[in-house]
């Protein structure tokens, strides 16, 4: 026996609390009729039926901002229609009056006057249709500025093809002094990258690409797709005869550019050097792709077939060639026609237009969400915009040309009733997915947070009979004590 704890009665005690504490839980649950009443009912679920509380309430606000919308529309359609029917429809039958020649001018200046009467109504009908304000056949213009189509930075290509095998060094060593002058002159506007490639220096069983062009470029060094360097004055070497091959990267949505030194040909597969004028010639150049390079195959020269050497390679880049064959025309023509050509040949930066005006648009917010919108063109229905001020039916001519234009308003205006009409469709359209909406998300909602009853009766029941128990047991387990008082009384009566 135990006489500092009696774990009977620590035992009777808690299970007393815990279901005292079920209880009180379960009554609290039955008296709200929310299975949630603090987040520690159900911290997740507490956190979901927020966030449903909110699209709930947005759903219910979307939906009376839609019944506004349609009653928009419906006192639009409603004040075209008085236009329509009788306005215009008088206006038609006075001016097929006005066409028949029994009238006199002085009839006709009669005629006229109603016209000018119904054009007045007209505008005042339009100016005078509102809703919550607004004018609705009459609406305010707008100023916006319209953004141009979105142009690509211009950005260019430009290889150079150095065909040392004579007496190019010169030539070399100029284009090479100049280059970076040429460059900056394209900087301002244009993304450029620039290849050197000398046709001596080309490999047939190996063909080089030459990637990763850089603006800026190390002039003194070519960079290949190995990523070896080589110095550039080691290209300056004699070209051996027979096929060569070369990829050159190129930018697909670039300029390209490929500009050719040389002053000498090869007779066709012979490898024999001789000079030649200004023109270059030369056969077998092809053009092939791999991924985004430019294939370059069998630079060869044969003497004769000037005109289809470069074919291929402008027709499929876009590009353009230029063969400069003195140091007269590197030194003084090739850098600044260079620049004006390419300048003059890249399309310019994309400015924007001039500000323009336009009716302002109705725009409804038919969903809980930031991007759920419902745009509505209005329409301006004065006469102005329909094209029937200032009728005039005073000659026959004016009355003929006065129906017509009034024929052409009552098109407008019935398109419009019509846009109208689809504008209201398509909203109850857009309210009924809104109500389901609403609907579906509530029973989510109600699944979540609600209470079941009549399972909290249950718990509530059961909690308060096992209170009761565990009240008796701990009444009961203090009694053990009792037998510890006797045996010490017995132990006195013995002594």
């Amino acid at each position: 026996m135990n006489i500092n704890h009696n774990m009977a009665a620590v035992n009777a005690y808690n299970n007393y609390n815990k279901n005292i504490s079920d209880k009180s839980k379960a009554m609290m649950k039955i008296s709200t009729g929310a299975r949630i009443n603090k987040a520690s009912d159900d911290a997740a679920g507490a956190s979901i039926s927020e966030k449903m509380k909110g699209q709930i309430r947005g759903l219910q606000q979307a939906s009376r901002n839609i019944q506004d919308g349609i009653s928009l529309i419906r006192t639009a359609e409603g004040g075209l229609a008085s236009i329509e029917n009788p306005n215009l429809v008088r206006m038609r039958e006075l001016c097929i009056q006005a066409l028949n020649d029994t009238l006199t001018y002085s009839d006709r200046q009669h005629i006229q006057t109603e016209l000018a009467n119904i054009e007045a109504s007209i505008d005042g009908i339009a100016t005078d249709t509102e809703f919550n304000e607004i004018n609705v056949l009459a609406p305010p213009m707008v100023k916006y500025t319209e953004d141009p189509p979105k142009t690509e930075e211009p950005s260019l290509d430009i290889v150079f093809l150095i065909d040392d095998s004579a007496t190019m060094g010169e030539e070399i060593q100029m284009v090479k002094d100049g280059i970076g002058g040429f460059v900056e002159s394209l900087q301002d506007t244009i993304s450029t990258r620039i290849a050197f490639v000398s046709l001596c220096d080309l490999n047939t069983n190996n063909p080089e690409s030459f990637k990763d062009f850089s603006s800026n470029p190390n002039l003194d060094h070519i960079q290949i797709e190995s990523a070896s360097t080589r110095p550039y004055d080691a290209i300056i070497e004699s070209m051996p005869g027979g096929s060569v091959g070369s990829k050159l990267s190129y930018n697909s949505n670039s300029k390209k550019v490929f500009v050719l030194f040389t002053d000498t040909y090869n007779e066709s597969g012979g490898g024999t050097s001789e000079s030649t004028s200004k023109k270059v010639e030369g056969s077998n150049v092809k053009l092939g792709y791999d991924n985004d390079d430019v294939q370059v195959y069998n630079f060869l020269f044969d003497g004769d077939q000037y005109d289809s050497v470069y074919k291929e390679i402008t027709d499929t880049t876009g590009g353009k060639i230029y063969h400069p064959s003195t140091t007269e025309d590197i030194k003084n023509n090739l850098i600044n026609d260079l620049v004006n050509d390419i300048k003059g040949s890249l399309p310019e930066p994309s400015t924007p237009t001039e500000e323009k005006w336009k009716m302002k648009d109705v725009i409804l917010q038919v969903g809980p969400n930031s991007s759920q919108q419902f745009v509505i063109d209005l329409f301006d229905a004065r006469c102005k915009s329909l094209g029937i001020y200032n009728l005039s039916v005073l000659s026959r001519e004016d009355a003929n040309d006065a129906l017509t234009r009034i024929d052409n308003a009552m098109l407008m205006v019935s398109g419009q009733r019509a846009n109208f009409g689809a504008y209201t469709n398509a909203l109850e359209h857009i309210s009924n997915n809104v109500e389901n909406s609403n609907l579906n998300l509530n029973a989510a909602n109600s699944r979540i947070e609600d209470a079941d009853i009549s399972l909290e009766v249950i718990k509530s029941a059961k909690s308060g009979i096992l209170a009761d128990a565990s009240q008796r047991l701990l009444i009961e387990s203090l009694k053990l004590s009792d037998g510890i008082i006797n045996m010490l009384g017995n132990f006195k009566n013995i002594n």
